[in-house]
């Protein structure tokens, strides 16, 4: 092979190289503008249900973010994660299963977060106490397979207790045994069901049957009432306590309990 056709060769390779470089500097260049018009349409948005879902025992607290993606290559495997935090440690987490968002579109993201309120449960005391909540919410993202987006917010989520305050006063009087039941009630969803008493007896014993109270008090009212307790005749209540349970549609929230005189 001849100098002249080294010095061609040597030509031919130095060009496709630079060719292939330019290549490579225009489609980084394209990722990395159209990684930047990623946006999010506004801030995400947080709400509770209206009420007990039935099935979960408690509230469902639904989070959504639309993201919008303008640019030329998909966003993949995008994963939607939120968490939630009040002063008794991390109350829940939740991740929505990974999906894409292809170029040239938006889509909404939306997480469905349970949170339990069932007597013991770590979020039991926010059926009698207000608090502000901290949120996290995360959006980790592939995009065009070479970077990796992400995007986070931190911020309070204010909780109205459906039960606020709520105290249970035994009422003990000559025409026989009752309980006065108080509470406010600044949540956003009405109470409609029963309150359900359970007397039970110094050894442990419950009485029968049990009481049950109607019970309409809506968002922003308030509950401060004395119910009739029936006492059968083998069941003495002194010294013993007494429990609420509020019966709604489909479901059931233990409210604790108090001693009795």
């Amino acid at each position: 092979m001849t100098s002249s056709t080294l010095r061609k060769l040597s030509r031919g390779f130095l060009v496709l190289g630079l060719v292939a470089f330019l290549v490579v500097v225009l489609f980084l260049g394209s990722v990395v503008y159209s990684l930047s018009q990623i946006r999010p349409e506004g801030g995400p948005t947080v709400r509770w249900s209206d009420g007990p879902v039935p099935g979960v025992e408690g509230l469902v607290l639904t989070v959504e973010q639309n993201i919008s993606n303008p640019g030329l290559y998909s966003l993949n495997g995008v994963l939607f994660s939120a968490s939630l935090w009040y002063a008794g440690g991390s109350l829940l987490h939740a991740q929505e299963p990974s999906q894409s968002l292809s170029a040239g579109s938006a889509s909404g993201l939306e997480l469905t977060l349970p949170v339990n309120l069932t007597q013991g449960s770590v979020a039991a005391p926010l059926l009698t106490h207000n608090e502000l909540l901290e949120r996290s919410l995360w959006i980790n993202a592939s995009y065009a397979d070479v970077f990796q987006f992400r995007l986070s917010y931190a911020g309070n989520l204010s909780w109205k207790a459906p039960f606020l305050d709520l105290a249970v006063t035994p009422v003990v009087n000559a025409g026989g045994f009752g309980l006065t039941v108080s509470y406010q009630n600044p949540s956003s969803w009405n109470e409609v069901g029963t309150l359900e008493a359970t007397l039970v007896q110094a050894n442990g014993t419950p009485c029968v049957p049990l009481a049950g109270f109607a019970v309409d008090v809506p968002s922003g009212g308030a509950m401060d009432q004395t119910f009739p307790v029936p006492v059968g005749g083998s069941c003495d209540p002194a010294g013993g306590s007494a429990s609420l349970v509020f019966l709604g549609s489909g479901f059931a929230l233990p409210l604790g309990g108090v001693p009795l005189p």
